[in-house]
């Protein structure tokens, strides 16, 4: 994968303690789930809406949500059907 597209999620998403959100994947200063992110973008909302409905948010942390989820793929690989 080219570095140049590579963003270093660990930058922008914490693993918090149960305190948080039960302990869930977090955006860095926000109490915003990765999942949150997923969630939305799964149900049609467009970068756009997400930042004008939580201004707490920046363009990096939903690419950041997307690195961490493409990044979970080699954590569980799929078993494929015989």
């Amino acid at each position: 994968q080219s570095k140049r597209w590579r963003l270093t999620w660990h930058l922008r998403v914490w693993w918090c303690g149960p305190v948080i959100r039960s302990g869930q994947p977090i955006i860095c200063g926000t109490p915003i789930t990765v999942w949150d992110i997923l969630g939305w973008l799964a149900a049609g909302a467009t970068e756009g809406q997400i930042l004008e409905d939580y201004p707490d948010l920046a363009h990096e942390d939903l690419v950041a949500a997307l690195q961490f989820a493409y990044d979970l793929k080699d954590k569980f690989p799929l078993e494929t059907a015989v």
